[in-house]
């Protein structure tokens, strides 16, 4: 069984703000996404459902990756309150249920593949074990 073929050319037509992005970069974080998303084709999450999921979880790093290299941000975060002068702002972030969740929750590319991981999940998963068996 083969992975599913994600090239740059493709990313940056579905994704044209990622266009000044070099083809070296986008394959880094391409393997980095594939380690969170695997490229086998195969569960609920198959064809062009996996192939947006791959490609959004990479441009989720990127944006990540952007943020802590250029903002010289040391990490990133959601900024919840700022003032400047008398006027001031607060955004109140969208409540997680885990640390996952927080994570994708960064970018609006992970939100989105938050949501296509719950459509796609939406009864959760049974894994098989090994028969039960009567005695």
């Amino acid at each position: 069984m083969s992975g599913l073929a994600i090239n740059y050319s493709d990313f940056v037509f579905e994704f044209p703000e990622f266009a000044n992005t070099s083809e070296s970069l986008f394959n880094q974080f391409l393997i980095q996404a594939k380690c969170y998303i695997s490229d086998e084709d195969y569960g609920v999450l198959h064809g062009e459902a996996r192939r947006l999921a791959i490609e959004l979880m990479t441009a989720h790093l990127l944006t990540l990756n952007s943020r802590l290299t250029e903002d010289n941000q040391s990490q990133a975060t959601v900024v919840a309150s700022a003032n400047i002068g008398e006027v001031s702002v607060s955004l109140v972030p969208p409540t997680s249920a885990n640390q996952y969740e927080f994570w994708l929750n960064l970018t609006i590319y992970g939100t989105r593949l938050w949501a296509l991981l719950s459509a796609k999940t939406a009864c959760g998963f049974y894994v098989e074990g090994s028969p039960q068996r009567v005695l």
